[in-house]
């Protein structure tokens, strides 16, 4: 009987155990599934425009002449294209290059300030010469506005600001040139020389360096000999002051306001440290007598070469 109710007690914990559930599995965690959009590089905008420049003989930005002489000036187009793409990271890059088979073919243009273009247009020419005679003392803005449009006659965009037009402005400053008599100059030219020295009647010059171009080693000093000439017809010219800046043009009597006076030397020694390849050094000078008079602001300047 023992042997029975055993077996039979373990045939039932058989049952029992074959009856029971399986164990379920622990799940593994997957990973998300991230969709990656394509790829693509952003299609670069493109914008076709005409620039254009004004400057002097030698590409000067500023010209400073003699009264009663004449200067040529010029104009000069460039259709241009500017790209604006994205570099790495998103940052935007923009470019210029010149725009090949441009479809620029006439323009027209005037020359002053606010001034109205003519009803002609001439054919596009990828440069003018303008002729513009001296008949002022001191500083005068001469600026030119040119318009472009292409074979069908629509306007195309000018200038960075992408308008119907484009200005453009160079300063000109005329001086009296004292080698001259008065006397033999036109009759309107002595009106304007007689108005000009009564404002300003003391008369000088400046005189930079000792050759037009110095050179020497990147990094050495050099010394710069400005020399000064100054009279005045009313009295003695006891003080003048002096400013370095590299300004295309001579700048103004107020531009002249940051200097201070001091007494009147025949010259001075400027030390200067000498920066690879080229660079001016320009001095600007203006003259007081011991009445109070001014004279104009002369300047002159030297180009430095400074080799590796």
């Amino acid at each position: 009987m023992f042997f029975v109710r055993t077996f039979a007690g373990v045939i039932l914990l058989a049952a029992i155990i074959g009856c029971a559930a399986p164990p379920t599995p622990t799940p593994t965690a997957r990973p998300p599934t991230v969709t990656l959009a394509p790829t693509t590089s952003p299609t670069p905008e493109i914008q076709s425009f005409v620039e254009i420049a004004l400057f002097g003989e030698g590409g000067r930005g500023a010209l400073t002449a003699p009264l009663g002489s004449v200067v040529t000036l010029t104009l000069a187009v460039r259709p241009s294209q500017r790209t604006l793409t994205r570099g790495s990271g998103g940052t935007p890059v923009t470019f210029t290059t010149e725009w090949q088979n441009h479809t620029l073919a006439q323009m027209r243009y005037c020359v002053g300030s606010n001034c109205l273009l003519p009803d002609a247009w001439q054919p596009f020419a990828a440069s003018l010469d303008l002729v513009v005679p001296i008949d002022w003392v001191g500083l005068r803005e001469h600026s030119v506005t040119a318009q472009f449009r292409d074979a069908r006659g629509a306007l195309l965009p000018a200038g960075y600001a992408l308008s119907e037009r484009a200005t453009r402005t160079m300063p000109l400053t005329g001086i009296i040139d004292e080698r001259t008599p008065v006397a033999a100059r036109p009759p309107a030219m002595q009106t304007i020389v007689a108005r000009a020295q009564d404002e300003l009647p003391v008369a000088g010059k400046i005189h930079v360096g000792e050759r037009p171009i110095v050179g020497g080693k990147a990094g050495s000093r050099i010394e710069i000999r400005v020399r000064f000439e100054a009279a005045s017809p009313r009295a003695k010219v006891t003080e003048l002051r002096v400013k370095l800046d590299r300004l295309g043009r001579c700048l103004t009597p107020d531009e002249m306001n940051e200097a201070r006076w001091e007494p009147f030397v025949a010259e001075k020694i400027f030390p200067v440290t000498l920066a690879l390849n080229w660079s001016t050094f320009k001095a600007h000078v203006q003259y007081r007598d011991a009445a109070g008079n001014h004279s104009p602001v002369y300047c002159g300047e030297v180009a430095l070469e400074g080799s590796p």
